[in-house]
């Protein structure tokens, strides 16, 4: 009787044990995932952070659920509040109003290939804006596409001074070309003066010694021409 109660004993600590351990073992997994849960949550934190400071969008596509899904940054792009919540479809309305066929241009893409781009866009608030994307896509451990990935930035300022740049481009050689005719042609004739008609003359010289061919020169006085 004794030896039964010991035996009885034993396997009751033994159990306690087990479920002492196994209930550690529960609070240990809650606390790691309490853990990755909050550094989740911080990462995500500054990624929003960032996303706001730099004025980036992130895009995402997965080709296996045919789903988009879209970062707070690139709800702000396209003039929609942060937290909107987008149902089915709305995403790729907004891009294809915009004349943008993202997974149409990503599912051409190589592993590799990285593709970019700038998109003048009109946003849900109304303004014009010049986006620029860069996109990839992203495969697994053997090959398969994963999803793919863009990431949107405003360029509209950098446009802008790319667009003055170039029209101030454009007025000066404009104005150099206008120089140069008000330089070798009469003002009140509109042909060619005696600087543009001496260094043609010159060109014809150095041609006519350079071929070894003669070379004639033809004058004409026209009285009361003017």
């Amino acid at each position: 009787m004794v030896l039964v109660k010991l035996a009885a004993a034993a396997i009751c600590l033994s159990l306690g044990m087990k479920y002492a351990k196994a209930a550690r073992h529960r609070v240990m997994l809650l606390e790691l995932a309490r853990k990755r849960a909050r550094r989740i949550s911080e990462t995500l934190r500054m990624f929003r952070m960032a996303e706001e400071i730099a004025g980036l969008g992130v895009w995402q596509y997965f080709p296996k659920k045919e789903y988009q899904k879209w970062s707070q940054g690139m709800k702000v792009l396209f003039g929609m509040d942060a937290d909107e919540q987008l149902v089915p479809g709305d995403m790729e309305t907004v891009l294809s109003s915009n004349g943008i066929d993202l997974i149409g241009q990503v599912s051409k893409a190589e592993a590799d290939e990285e593709l970019t781009g700038q998109y003048p866009i009109l946003r849900l608030d109304g303004q014009s804006r010049v986006l620029s994307v860069r996109a990839s896509r992203v495969t697994d451990g053997i090959g398969d596409t994963r999803h793919y990935t863009a990431v949107f930035m405003d360029v509209t300022d950098q446009a802008q001074k790319v667009h003055d740049l170039e029209h101030s481009r454009e007025e000066a050689m404009k104005a150099a070309q206008e120089a140069r005719q008000l330089a070798d042609t009469d003002p009140l004739t509109g042909i060619a003066n005696r600087r543009r008609v001496m260094a043609e003359l010159d060109q014809l010289v150095m041609q006519s010694r350079e071929q070894s061919k003669s070379l004639v020169l033809v004058i004409f006085d026209i009285d009361h021409f003017k």
